[in-house]
């Protein structure tokens, strides 16, 4: 039993993973019934699995890219929040090459790298939100959120924020617009009125 054990282990065929040039030992199937826990010449600190179940929910266009809306954001935060805070680039890489593996072709390339982005903007907004006042005044409300689209931008890019987060966004702006004109003393109520009426046609254009 001990001899075939170890001829197992030089001789399956699946027992190596090659990966960018690299060579990644896994446990052979033949004996993972006699030692369920898997040999690792390394301990990773998360639990994928949790993880992976999260991104379970991510959809996927026809031509399958990834689908990138508010719901796609949604799905993402969940699964950033199921990872310890401040890992390193080598616990980021494995993340992503899980990602990779168990979402094939262009999409799962895609979700990998957006994770990580993901994951790192979360970071920042957490660093950000324990720095700031917790009482804050309208005023600094309104340039936390302008704060937070930067970010978003920072770290997704202007053309991911813009599908995870522009209707989000596009609504925050136009409620912020909106009490600024209500608040506005140097107008009368019609032209308020007039201010307003333009604005949420400009919205609901935009919003479509």
């Amino acid at each position: 039993m001990t001899l075939f054990t170890h001829w197992s282990l030089h001789t399956e065929p699946q027992g190596f993973l090659l990966i960018s040039d690299n060579i990644e030992w896994q446990q052979p199937s033949t004996i993972s019934n006699s030692y369920p826990k898997l040999i690792s010449t390394r301990y990773w600190q998360f639990d994928y699995e949790a993880t992976e179940k999260a991104l379970l929910a991510i959809k996927q266009e026809k031509n399958g890219e990834l689908t990138l809306n508010a719901s796609t954001a949604k799905v993402l935060e969940q699964a950033v929040s199921t990872l310890p805070p401040q890992m390193n680039e080598n616990e980021l890489k494995r993340i992503e090459l899980l990602v990779a593996k168990g979402l094939p072709g262009k999409a799962g390339h895609q979700l990998s790298t957006l994770l990580t982005k993901y994951y790192h903007y979360q970071q920042a907004s957490n660093i950000a939100h324990v720095s700031a006042n917790t009482k804050q005044n309208k005023h600094d409300k309104e340039r936390s959120f302008q704060q937070t689209v930067l970010r978003q931008e920072l770290y997704l890019g202007k053309d991911i924020t813009q599908q995870l987060f522009g209707r989000k966004n596009a609504l925050t702006h136009y409620l912020y617009a909106r009490h600024h004109i209500n608040e506005n003393t140097n107008l009368n109520q019609a032209q308020k009125q007039r201010q307003l009426t333009t604005l949420k046609d400009r919205f609901k254009a935009h919003a479509r």
